[in-house]
């Protein structure tokens, strides 16, 4: 059996979660001809990459791995096949990196001679993603997006479904990640100092035959942090409750209450 030998980068929670998964028996999966293992961690911070070492991987999947305090250090590392690129935007929390710094580590990576496994969004736009592809390929090595749905039993069945035509013509598409992402960290990021939104709209579509609104979404924008909170709600499904702290207020709105709270604003 092959064994494929992972680096990661960045030592966060997304990073955590994709190592949990990664060095679960491959026979769970009906795999048979390879297996994975977790052989180097990398993060700005040496002593936070050893931490996630031993609880993630000494601790979760009973393996070995080297910590390290810089990237580099992991794509030349001579037992790493691929790495994982784990890195993702969390304003609160300043030793996390944004999206925007995926296209770098990828780079870094190809350059070593590693295979990459980037999280989404690979990349903020197209022409950084055309240059990665590019670079995978004068590398000869394998890049993708770490789109994990894509290979989830039920996108196979539901595709399998929509091909059949047993539903009829498709039309409508709708998809949900259906997670609460903490609203309220923009809010509560200190830089913000309690400020409220520097503007706020949002929208909603009604059903003809009720006059409930079918769909209802918002923005909230926070210029001052060049950041802003986007949320649409349905009431056709099932949707997170929406936790949103404005001027000290919490607001639990439910689909149709959502343009009521904008009013309040």
């Amino acid at each position: 059996m092959f064994t494929l030998r992972w680096g990661i980068l960045g030592a966060g929670h997304i990073s955590s979660c994709f190592v949990k998964d990664v060095v679960l028996d491959p026979v769970t999966r009906d795999v048979h001809d390879v297996q994975h293992k977790v052989t180097a961690v990398g993060s700005r911070d040496i002593n936070k990459a050893q931490k996630f070492v031993n609880e993630f991987v000494t601790s979760e999947a009973k393996g070995e791995a080297k910590a390290y305090g810089s990237y580099k250090e992991v794509v030349k590392a001579k037992d790493v096949d691929a790495v994982y690129i784990g890195k993702w935007a969390q304003l609160i929390q300043a030793t996390r990196t944004p999206h925007t710094h995926h296209y770098d580590c990828a780079v870094l990576a190809f350059k070593g001679g590693k295979h990459v496994l980037l999280e989404k969004p690979a990349t903020v736009n197209a022409a950084e993603l055309r240059s990665l592809m590019a670079l995978a390929k004068e590398k000869n090595l394998f890049f993708m997006e770490a789109m994990w749905t894509r290979f989830l039993p039920i996108t196979k069945a539901i595709k399998e479904v929509i091909t059949s035509g047993e539903l009829g013509e498709l039309k409508v598409l709708h998809a949900d990640l259906s997670g609460d992402f903490d609203l309220e960290t923009l809010y509560e990021d200190p830089r913000n100092g309690t400020a409220r939104p520097s503007a706020v709209s949002g929208s909603m579509v009604k059903t003809k035959s009720t006059g409930v609104d079918s769909s209802t979404a918002f923005v909230l924008d926070f210029q001052h942090l060049e950041a802003q909170v986007m949320r649409p709600t349905f009431a056709s499904q099932w949707t997170p409750l929406m936790i949103i702290m404005l001027d000290a207020r919490l607001f639990y709105p439910a689909a149709s209450r959502s343009l009521n709270l904008l009013k309040e604003l």
